[in-house]
């Protein structure tokens, strides 16, 4: 099959331009998916759940679907880069945890709870 060279109007060809995935880092150096506040671990999570770019944006619906399409097609095409940025996330994430649970032991916070309730009442 021989390819066929179809002019193209030069206006619209002025118009189209590559864009910038939708990603912006915030002043902690997490990245956010355009101007929310929808991180991308959460969006690279809900794809690696199997959701589409539709049920995404359907749970965020501050995202666009064509921000979500974008978004999945960096993460598609820097993938090793953005796995290892998750894996450092998930590692602070885990160290955060434990400090947080060494300070504020979460063992029978139930029942401590439960027993001020009752002294309020």
């Amino acid at each position: 099959m021989q390819e066929q060279n179809i002019p193209m109007n030069e206006t619209i060809a002025s118009t189209l331009a590559p864009e910038s995935p939708p990603l912006r880092v915030d002043e902690g150096n997490v990245i956010l998916v355009a101007k929310t506040r929808v991180t991308l671990d959460a969006l690279v999570a809900a794809f690696h759940r199997g959701e589409t770019p539709e049920e995404i944006t359907s749970n965020y619906d501050a995202l666009s679907l064509g921000e979500v399409y974008q978004a999945i097609g960096y993460y598609l095409a820097h993938e090793a880069d953005v796995d290892e940025y998750l894996r450092g996330r998930q590692t602070l994430r885990a160290s955060v945890q434990k400090q947080v649970e060494a300070q504020h032991n979460p063992n029978g916070i139930r029942r401590r709870l439960l027993a001020r309730r009752k002294q309020v009442c």
